[in-house]
């Protein structure tokens, strides 16, 4: 039969901390409404709030508010992004900074450590502009980390032909996406 391990239960009642696992919420100083279930969930966190964390290593790191983060190792290496949502096994797990991220599925992940904004599901259906804004092509090219395939609205092309590269400084409202390289019409 195995042995039996510890297991470190803390509800807080002052803050409406709830953590369940041997480090979890270990470092809690003044956070609130927060929740840490499993080994060192929550474990560095201190003084943030609102964060949800469930298995082995969620959230380990963190020092950001609204997070959530189900399974293990989901968002660990998040030291200060926030209102991110990770779901799956290493889901967001090389997020650092990055903010209002959504993971789901084992190992999806964002464009860089720092992105925000992104959706990744399962590596299935990736995308980092939910919002389709018109903006002009020099604000399109300034987007740090785009990923190939990625949507968008040009309001200043030059050109409204069909697989063309646009070119900004024209009057037209385009639909456009990004090859890697440039943004083509269409």
């Amino acid at each position: 039969m195995p042995s039996a391990t510890s297991l470190t239960a803390l509800v807080d009642l002052d803050g409406n901390n709830l953590s369940v696992g041997a480090g979890a919420l270990a470092a809690n100083t003044g956070g609130i409404l927060n929740v840490a279930i499993g080994p060192s969930a929550l474990a560095s966190m201190s003084v943030n709030s609102n964060n949800v964390g469930i298995g082995p290593g969620a959230l380990v790191l963190s020092s950001g508010d609204s997070n959530v983060a189900v399974g293990r190792d989901a968002l660990s290496a998040s030291t200060s992004g926030g209102t991110n949502t990770a779901i799956g096994q290493n889901a967001l797990n090389t997020n650092t900074s990055g903010a209002s991220n959504v993971g789901i599925g084992h190992g999806a992940t964002c464009d860089s450590a720092t992105a925000s904004n992104q959706l990744n599901v399962a590596g299935i259906y990736r995308h980092n502009r939910l919002r389709h804004t018109p903006a002009t092509l020099a604000t399109l090219n300034a987007f740090v980390g785009l990923a190939d395939g990625t949507r968008a609205i040009c309001s200043d092309s030059d050109t409204v032909v069909f697989n063309a590269t646009a070119a900004g400084g024209g009057g037209n409202k385009v639909p456009v996406w990004y090859n890697g390289t440039n943004w083509i019409v269409g």
